[in-house]
């Protein structure tokens, strides 16, 4: 894994650092919402569960006061369900009319004095849910119905007679649902604890892995200068990043193969195929270098081509393209595979020689001359043919010289044996 120019956080630390302000968020707001959804379901389950209560409360004493009981009976039942013992407390408070008609309580007095939420209730007939230190109090009005005027005389239909105080200890209510919601929230937690690490895994291993490994490869490839370097596309990536690979792999298979083309011309010669100059001079002074490390032999070969000239003259460019290209595979037949043959001008060839001392240098060269005065090349039915005039350069362990003197002595004996056959031709 490299890290970016200049610093900075890698990718995988992104991707760690969003996940963490994930997982901090949902720890914090999990608790919360918990909380405020706690509140929400206690309010109300207890106004729902206060409801029933007060209304199985009125209609128990409905019952009885329909037969006729008195208020100390009904004080009596209410003092019975206080004294069951459970979280629920009940009191009865009487209104103004009931109180004209059946005498006044104190009780109910004093609570419609001093409790404005009782006059309340007394005034709109709207029941309230109020927590009062942890506990919840309903105040449930009891309002007057067709049936109640029997008894209640001074009454009109939907005045409020009476209100029932259902008081409740939150405490009882909140340990089951309490319960259940921290379960809930383990659960929750526990499965978005084991979604984010799957989510994790995938987004590293099918984004963010081919991220680096691409990254990785284009590194490599800058380091190296080795453009035959290809990203491994794998199956279960997404889509589109396969098709990132694979593009990359193509590109650089293009890359590759132009950088070879574009060598291939800096170090060919376009008409023969042979080496060219630039290659040539390379090649020697490797090998110059090599010969005095390793004391083996070595030996160049210049070749100049006779009666090149009048071919050109007389058969044109194309004749005498046709002589160079024959000429050159001769020279590529008869060398080895650890050779340099060029084409170093425009009728001028060369071959360089590894572990080839100087009396096989002499031999090769002769083998050469032969071999090209016997090639025939037939252009437009002339059958045109040329000789060549080589001359042999080995290096001399004895005085080391350098690549251009050995190539400079090459040239003169080249120089020197074309004269000698041009003298030859004019006796």
């Amino acid at each position: 894994m490299h890290r970016a120019e200049g610093g900075g956080a890698t990718i995988n630390a992104w991707l760690l650092a969003v996940f963490a302000l994930i997982v901090v968020g949902v720890a914090v707001g999990v608790p919360v919402v918990t909380s405020h959804q706690e509140d929400r379901a206690i309010r109300r389950f207890a106004h729902a569960e206060s409801e029933r209560n007060a209304q199985m409360v009125f209609d128990h004493l409905y019952s009885v006061m329909s037969k006729g009981w008195t208020r100390d009976d009904i004080d009596e039942i209410l003092a019975r369900i206080n004294s069951r013992g459970d979280s629920v407390e009940v009191s009865l408070y009487r209104g103004p009319a009931v109180a004209a008609q059946y005498g006044p309580h104190g009780q109910s007095a004093a609570a419609i004095a001093a409790d404005p939420m009782v006059r309340q209730v007394f005034d709109d007939g709207a029941d309230q849910l109020i927590e009062v230190g942890g506990d919840l109090r309903y105040l449930y009005p009891l309002v007057s119905e067709e049936g109640c005027l029997d008894c209640h005389a001074g009454s009109n239909v939907g005045d409020v007679n009476g209100v029932l105080d259902v008081r409740f200890a939150t405490a009882d209510m909140r340990v089951p649902l309490r319960t259940t919601l921290h379960s809930a929230k383990w659960l929750y937690g526990a499965a978005a604890a084991l979604l984010f690490v799957v989510l994790f895994i995938m987004i590293r291993a099918f984004i963010v892995r081919p991220i680096i490994d691409l990254s990785g490869t284009m590194r490599l490839i800058l380091e190296s200068d080795d453009l035959g370097q290809r990203i491994t596309v794998r199956r279960l990536w997404p889509r589109e990043v396969r098709m990132v690979g694979t593009d990359f792999n193509k590109l650089m298979e293009e890359l590759d193969r132009g950088r070879m083309d574009l060598r291939n011309q800096s170090e060919h010669d376009p008409l023969t195929s042979l080496y060219n100059r630039r290659h040539f001079d390379a090649a020697l002074v490797s090998e110059v270098a090599r010969a005095k490390r390793t004391g083996r032999g070595l030996s160049v070969l210049l070749i100049d081509l006779d009666r090149f000239k009048p071919i050109n003259d007389t058969y044109g460019h194309g004749a005498g393209d046709a002589v160079l290209k024959a000429v050159a595979s001769v020279l590529q037949a008869r060398s080895r595979q650890v050779d340099t043959v060029a084409r170093i001008g425009g009728d001028e060839f060369a071959v360089l020689a590894p572990e080839t001392a100087g009396p096989q240098g002499e031999a090769l060269a002769e083998a050469l001359a032969t071999a090209i005065a016997d090639a025939a090349v037939t252009f437009d039915g002339h059958a045109l043919s040329v000789g060549a005039s080589i001359g042999v350069a080995s290096f001399n362990h004895e005085a080391p010289e350098g690549a251009a003197a050995l190539l400079a002595r090459a040239d003169e004996e080249m120089y020197r044996r074309k004269q000698a056959r041009h003298r030859m031709q004019l006796m």
